[in-house]
């Protein structure tokens, strides 16, 4: 029965609403490596190397201080200092929300007051801001990418983060604007599983935005409609000249509009910035008017280098999602019917081949129903 009238209380709360709620959350998403495919991030076969972890941050009020600590529970990642931090403002936070308004920003190694028996990298992200710099408006997005390197010889293993409690100043916090009012934003540890790239090329889809990502999972504005992104990735092991991608949308309600994919003068804006754009290779993208959506994508290099082995994206799909629409999903496949419409890489002697592709579904879901969900883990507590 207590249980029932928690579960009415806190539901009463978030439906009405009061001036005083707060809530705001913090959340891990894998960011880089040689790929992400979700929570799992790839590397290369042979060789260390570095990863990335985002550290976002969704506000509902303007806050003007945050602090957000952590410690790594995996044990093989090495945080090095010189990838983080250093300069005026650390590495870490380039680029982030609190940095493009220009924040004061500071990474500390907590394990400077004495490093826990098991040798955990634990450390504190902070920020506030500086009149007459602007306060963190209500948003979303990320603060800061944390570089964990990934040493020569190490198995599959994995990146753990989990807050730390130490009050009062180690603890996970937001202040708002008077510098008065302090509180503790939602946040659920995460692990993130490190895995060596088979040496196969391969081509596989990523979120890429909305209001925000969390792993396979979109996330939109409550009020409904907007644009998602979809990342194509390629990783390949030798130097390609030519790439053909066909695919098949199979849930239907995302509308993929060729304005927001095809020519931009003579480039297609799907690839504005991939792997192929930036070698300035000719690429095209087709949409046919068939029902599940249907397109290709293809690049060649013609008179450009040939694409070198490595990973990272090649295209940008944006798909727009209608105003009312419910909770929904986009899942992409390819096609297959040669000799034109196949999945395929042309190496720099003209020899064809199928990389290896996985179907992929990505859940849109509003952030609204996000908070639902965590009231519920809450009641259950």
């Amino acid at each position: 029965m207590k249980k029932m009238l928690l579960l009415f209380s806190l539901f009463t709360f978030f439906l009405l609403g009061t001036a005083n709620a707060q809530i705001d959350s913090v959340y891990l998403t894998a960011d880089s490596g040689m790929g992400v495919i979700g929570d799992t991030i790839y590397m290369r076969h042979v060789g260390g190397g570095d990863v990335k972890i985002g550290i976002n941050c969704y506000n509902e009020t303007a806050i003007a201080g945050l602090t957000y600590p952590f410690v790594e529970t995996c044990h093989w990642a090495d945080l090095d200092s010189a990838k983080n931090n250093g300069g005026a403002i650390p590495i870490c936070f380039a680029g982030g929300r609190v940095h493009q308004i220009g924040w004061g920003c500071m990474i500390l190694n907590l394990m400077l007051w004495g490093p826990p028996p098991d040798g955990n990298w634990q450390f504190l992200l902070g920020g506030h801001y500086v009149i007459p710099k602007a306060a963190l408006m209500p948003g979303d997005g990320y603060i800061a990418k944390m570089t964990f390197t990934i040493p020569d010889g190490s198995p599959d293993t994995c990146i753990c983060l989990d807050t730390l409690f130490h009050p009062p100043t180690v603890v996970l916090a937001h202040c708002d604007t008077f510098g008065i009012n302090e509180w503790t934003p939602h946040f659920t540890p995460k692990c993130f599983t490190i895995k060596r790239k088979p040496p196969v090329d391969s081509v596989y889809l990523t979120a890429d935005s909305g209001v925000a990502v969390m792993g396979d999972t979109i996330y939109m504005h409550p009020l409904g409609g907007g644009d998602v992104k979809i990342g194509v990735n390629c990783h390949n092991e030798t130097p390609l000249a030519a790439i053909a991608y066909p695919f098949i949308e199979l849930c239907g309600v995302a509308d993929l509009d060729l304005a927001k994919n095809n020519h931009s003068g003579e480039t297609s804006i799907a690839f504005l910035g991939g792997r192929v754009d930036l070698l300035d290779w000719g690429h095209m993208f087709c949409c046919g008017n068939a029902y599940p959506p249907r397109f290709r994508m293809g690049a060649t290099a013609m008179m450009a280098p040939p694409l070198m082995p490595g990973d990272g994206y090649i295209a940008k799909l944006t798909f727009t999602m209608p105003s009312g629409a419910e909770d929904t999903c986009i899942c992409l496949d390819t096609l297959f019917f040669p000799p034109s419409m196949v999945l395929a890489h042309v190496d720099t002697l003209a020899n064809g081949y199928t990389p290896e592709f996985t179907k992929k579904c990505f859940s849109i879901k509003t952030r609204e129903k996000k908070l639902i969900a965590e009231i519920l883990d809450l009641a259950r507590c």
